[in-house]
């Protein structure tokens, strides 16, 4: 229970840093620092579960992130904000999602997913609703358009949130080495520039391309390991 608790607390700070990392350094920054996540999770995997750190996990993790930081900015530094507050920002919400594959992990052998799903984002509405209190120091108002923007956000909270983070629980329950579980994760990379192309139309240059690719090499690199085991 304690290893939940905290793991739902790191969820919550981790959405608070994540918006204020994209209010400050912008979308893009904000995707790459994220995306650190997994140099951070291969560390606490170490210390906590005594993993090792092998050749083919280092070349995969330095191959991901680089995939992550091309996909995400289509090798366009330069129109990024780099802001020192936003950059720190950025690396906490990469620091607490790795801590919540960890602590994930932890509590997986006795938590369903389901019940892991419900405290996290019960904390995360929580400590938002506090943060957004204290930033503005009013509780939120609801306009005309507010139906709209309620529909929106319950398709967002039920799909790409709940649905998925109980999936990611449950898959954490199933890979039992703690450092792959961003790297996997990180395949959304791949698909918001596959949603992105057939949906809404986006072009993707040479580097963003390349990006995609490199995020599939390294999650391919990531498991070869255990496929040999097996």
């Amino acid at each position: 229970m304690i290893c939940v608790l905290l793991g739902v607390i790191c969820h919550g700070i981790y959405n608070i840093f994540y918006s204020y990392a994209v209010t400050i350094a912008g979308v893009s920054i904000s995707a790459v620092l994220l995306n650190i996540a997994p140099v951070f999770t291969l560390l606490f995997s170490v210390l906590f579960f005594s993993e090792k750190i092998t050749a083919w996990k280092v070349i995969a993790i330095v191959i991901n992130i680089l995939g992550c930081i091309l996909a995400a900015t289509g090798g366009r530094f330069h129109t990024a904000a780099f802001s020192l507050i936003g950059i720190l920002f950025g690396l906490g919400a990469g620091l607490c999602y790795a801590m919540t594959a960890i602590l994930g992990r932890f509590a997986s052998d006795r938590t369903d997913p389901f019940v892991m799903s419900l405290y996290s984002y019960a904390a995360a509405a929580l400590l938002l609703l506090f943060w957004s209190l204290f930033k503005n120091g009013s509780a939120i108002r609801f306009t005309s358009g507010s139906s709209r923007i309620l529909l929106w956000g319950f398709l967002f909270a039920l799909i790409p949130t709940a649905i998925a983070y109980i999936l990611y629980y449950a898959g954490i329950q199933k890979v039992r080495e703690s450092s792959k579980v961003p790297v996997i994760a990180s395949v959304e990379t791949v698909v918001a520039a596959v949603i992105g192309i057939l949906v809404y139309k986006e072009k993707l240059n040479f580097f963003s391309l390349l990006g995609v690719a490199l995020v599939l090499i390294s999650i391919v690199l990531m498991n070869r390991r255990q496929r040999t085991q097996m």
